[in-house]
């Protein structure tokens, strides 16, 4: 039975992420996106952050439109760490706090899940505006 309550979109885009360890000290790596939704992302990488870590990313996505990009900034909580054998699946899923879509011109749409429950909607349509104009369907 499906649990998830977000319509998730996959994909395959390099993705920077960074969170503080222990120390407070500043990490950083890199990784592949392999899915979002309006509640969370599916990051591939060997480098995993701690759970419950706070994590900050960024990935640029591109179009097939003349030269337009977007850029998709987020701050997500680290929610689980999966290590399987296999290439793309050893990484961890987060759920989204915070998210900003901004294209080659402008801010398009964002959310911010801190601010109450009516952020909700705002996140799931912030995705859906990504997956129709910039996430190629596979």
């Amino acid at each position: 039975m499906e649990r998830r309550q977000h319509e998730r979109y996959g994909l395959e885009a390099p993705v920077s992420f960074s969170w503080k360890n222990p120390g407070n000290m500043s990490q950083r790596s890199k990784g592949l996106l392999l899915n979002i939704s309006g509640g969370g992302i599916f990051v591939a990488t060997t480098d995993l952050p701690p759970e419950g870590a706070r994590i900050r990313l960024s990935v640029s996505l591109r179009t097939v439109f003349a030269g337009t990009h977007l850029a998709i900034r987020a701050s997500a909580e680290l929610v689980r760490v999966e290590f399987r054998a296999g290439v793309g699946n050893t990484g961890f899923g987060a759920a989204i706090k915070r998210l900003t879509l901004r294209s080659n011109v402008k801010a398009i749409k964002g959310c911010n899940r801190q601010r109450g429950p009516n952020e909700e909607e705002s996140c799931k349509d912030a995705v859906k505006v990504a997956a129709a104009v910039f996430i190629p369907t596979k």
